[in-house]
């Protein structure tokens, strides 16, 4: 096993690293595994692929990465994604229910975020629904120590969620992930994930292609990303994550 059968493709950040590394440590443990800079010219593709599997690592700026950051690139695509996800219904909805307000304020005291409170932040009054959106960096804070084992939201209060608001929590993160892609009123044509994943929906598409016309070897592909990156690749195939 070698790079003419499997090949792995990461986002220059240490997660999306330790990742293709740690997948292919357990997918081929016998194979050696190297990471390779696409501006590399030390070895030509063909050598590199010889050496062992590669996991070639995008080095372009953030804002230049069309492989995994392709939104960052479109003009106007932050001013879509602010106003998109304020107009989703279930936000708008969850922005007037007593028992996500209650959550709000639960979280507030457990971890004293100014964005959670009522009063102001970033010099501007939080509003409910602003408040409700910004509940999304508690989901993923949570779910992170979930996944190490580590406690939940641990505070001086000794204040700790129950499953039932974790449930509320979790429903807040996946809906603020639909909408950073997806339109909010369901249009896909109006939805922005050719504009965030075009580039890497071809580059899976060109591997699938090749290997059917018999010009590749390749039997596995990995591509180490992002959650954001998913979400786009998500809403240009019409899949409601």
């Amino acid at each position: 096993v070698d790079g003419r059968t499997v090949a792995a493709y990461t986002s220059n950040t240490q997660r999306t690293l330790q990742s293709a590394w740690s997948l292919l440590l357990g997918f081929v443990p016998e194979a050696p595994v190297f990471f390779a800079f696409r501006s590399e010219r030390v070895f030509s593709d063909t050598l590199r692929q010889a050496v062992g599997v590669p996991i070639y690592i995008e080095d372009a700026a953030k804002a230049d990465d069309r492989l995994f950051h392709q939104w960052e690139l479109q003009e106007g695509y932050k001013a879509w994604r602010e106003s998109n996800v304020r107009r989703s219904p279930f936000l708008q909805h969850a922005a007037r229910s007593p028992e996500y307000l209650a959550l709000l304020n639960k979280l507030h005291a457990c971890i004293g975020d100014p964005q959670l409170g009522g009063g102001s932040a970033a010099g501007r009054q939080n509003d409910a629904l602003s408040r409700i959106i910004a509940a999304k960096d508690v989901d993923t804070q949570v779910m992170i120590e979930e996944a190490h084992g580590r406690p939940v939201l641990p505070n001086r209060l000794g204040v700790a969620i129950s499953p039932d608001e974790r449930r509320l929590l979790r429903r807040v993160g996946d809906e603020v992930k639909r909408r950073w892609f997806g339109d909010a009123g369901g249009m896909f044509e109006e939805s922005r994930g050719r504009e965030g994943a075009g580039y890497l929906a071809h580059k899976v598409w060109r591997h699938m292609r090749q290997r059917a016309l018999g010009r590749s070897e390749l039997r596995f592909v990995d591509f180490s990303c992002h959650d954001t990156t998913l979400a786009a690749l998500a809403a240009w195939f019409g899949v409601e994550l």
